[in-house]
This record gives structure tokens, sequence and C-alpha cells, in this order.
């Protein structure tokens, strides 16, 4: 009867407290009873526990066997955050990794690994693209994203089978793009090193939003630059950017602790950045740093060459576009 399944259930309740697997809200455990046709799923989850769930309450019922099995949805599973290996090492084109999951979302596949070292598109910086690969099997890395702190690899698998949980794969960064978007965002950085140089630092404009694409990167400022001064700063620009990019100068991407952070950024962060977190710095030579989590050049030098091709004000805000060099 019902006294039986709430014993059987209490077992089960015991039997989750010291599982590895640990119940989702979509985990289910069945009884079933050796009566043809009385089996039935009594046993879900509500915020993590096993609770009962039954037709068979209130009713009189007698188990002759039971035998109880259970279904977890690894979908349901929470992915833990990716590892980000292009964090510590711009240069790492090539790495292995562990799948945890393959992912379809409508008509697109993602692979999930426990760590990476493939960018996902964000902070102004398109993705990388690469293939993963496994004995016969090859996906091909097309876009990254990156979402509540776990790296999703879209794309799609060539010839062989897909990628199991748990397989070792290969990672293979296209190394030109990879470079060609570091040189790019490494000197958007330079572009606010060459506006303070230039008179024009965090105190007249502050720096807000930068764009790294390679069709038409810009950095954007809050504040005004007069149109009968942007000839003049633009040829300003250049002077700078070529100084520095032929003197060259180490740039560093490292993660400090929230209050070494600030002291690098001039005394504070951005108000985006918690406080008691180690944020990623990015440091230009002796200049003042900037939260970044993109990936960088070594040095200034291989940035090769960089143009400022045009100033525009709009609404309070400065555009400073540039290009750089093949």
């Amino acid at each position: 009867g019902w006294g039986s399944c709430c014993g059987a259930v209490r077992q089960l309740r015991a039997c989750h407290y010291s599982c590895t697997v640990p119940f989702s809200r979509t985990t289910r455990v069945s009884l079933s009873c050796a009566r043809p046709g009385s089996s039935d799923s009594i046993l879900g989850s509500r915020f993590g526990k096993p609770v009962l769930r039954s037709p068979y309450r209130g009713r009189r019922s007698r188990l002759i066997g039971l035998t109880a099995t259970m279904a977890v949805d690894n979908d349901a599973v929470p992915l833990e955050p990716t590892k980000l290996l292009y964090f510590a090492d711009t240069y790492k084109f090539d790495t292995s990794s562990e799948v945890l999951r393959v992912v379809k979302e409508d008509d697109r596949v993602a692979v999930v690994l426990r760590e990476t070292n493939f960018y996902a598109q964000g902070g102004g910086q398109p993705s990388d693209v690469g293939v993963i690969v496994k004995n016969g099997s090859t996906f091909t890395v097309l876009d990254v994203r990156i979402k509540e702190g776990t790296v999703y690899h879209y794309g799609s698998f060539g010839d062989g089978e897909a990628f199991e949980t748990g397989a070792q794969v290969t990672l293979n960064v296209d190394k030109e793009r990879r470079l060609l978007h570091a040189r790019l965002h490494s000197a958007g950085h330079l572009l606010d090193c060459c506006m303070t140089a230039a008179g024009y630092g965090p105190e007249k404009l502050v720096p807000t939003k930068g764009y790294h694409f390679p069709d038409a990167p810009y950095v954007e400022y809050n504040g005004k630059v007069d149109k009968a001064e942007h000839d003049l700063l633009i040829g300003r620009l250049n002077e700078e950017a070529a100084g520095l990019i032929a003197a060259g100068a180490k740039i560093r991407a490292e993660e400090l602790d929230y209050d070494a952070a600030a002291a690098v950024c001039g005394g504070e962060l951005p108000g985006y950045i918690a406080k008691g977190s180690a944020p990623r710095i990015v440091t230009i030579g002796e200049d003042i740093g900037c939260p970044c989590g993109g990936t960088h050049v070594a040095d200034a030098s291989e940035i090769r060459g960089m143009q400022i091709t045009g100033i525009r004000v709009k609404k309070g805000v400065t555009r400073v576009s540039y290009t750089i060099a093949e």
C-alpha cells in the first residue's frame, strides 16, 4: 500500500544524499510494481531534493515487488564555467580538452568543453574560428559565444561521428584570424594611450566602447572634440601611434585582485566590475590599465602600423576610427 511506497521513497531519499549524480528538476525515479500496468513515476525533485508525486495517494494498493530506476536529463544539469586558456596566452593556438556536452539549439549545434583556447565573441571583438578534432571526427567551429561563464562552440560536424561526453579532443584555432583580432584589439588600447598623450585623456574624453572588427574598427569616447580640431588631432594621433609602435612597448594582460587592479587603472574601476573580484587588466607600457577580456599581442611593435582615419562627433560622443597595417 501507500506505506510501502513511502518506505521505498525514504530509502531512495537516503540514496540521493550518497549519490554522486545530483537530482535536477527533471530527474525522475520510477517505482515499478509486479502487477502489470501498475508502474508509475512517483518520485521527482523539487529544489534539488526528491519529492513524492503519485496518483496512489489515498488509494489502497499492494505492491508485490518493487524496483527503482533513475533517469537523469543531462541537459538540465548546470554546466561548470569554462576555463579560458587565451586569458594567459594569446599564442596558444593548439591544445586539448574534454567534451562536457554536445548541445542542439534549433538548427545549430554547439560543443561545450572543460577548457578552451577559442575566444568567444564579446568586448567588441569577433570570435575565433577553427576546428575541434577527435580521431576521424572533425567539428568546424564557425562561431563562439559565452553564456553565464560557459563557452559554446557553434559549428558543424564533417565526416565521422559526433563527440561523446568525456571524449578527449584536440583544438586548433585559426592562427591568422586570432593574430589579426589581437592586433586590432591592442591597437584600440594603443589609441587610448595616444589620446592621453595628445591631451585628450580620461579627464576630457572617457573611453566607453570599442569595436575591433576588421571591417571598420573604432573607439568611442564620452565628450566632444571641436570640429576645427579634428584634422590637427588626427595628425597628432598618427604621430603618437607611429612612435609607440616603432619604439615598442610591452602589453600585459593579467588578472589582479580588486585593489591592485584599481591602482593600475588610475585609482578606480568601472562600476560593472564587482568589488572583491579579480578583473583582467590590460596595460601598454607604463600607461594606465583598462579592464579587458580580449586577446592582445605581446608588444605594441606587433601591431606593425596604425592609421587614424577619421573623427566623428554625435550626441556628445566622439568616435575615432582607425585601421592597421596588413
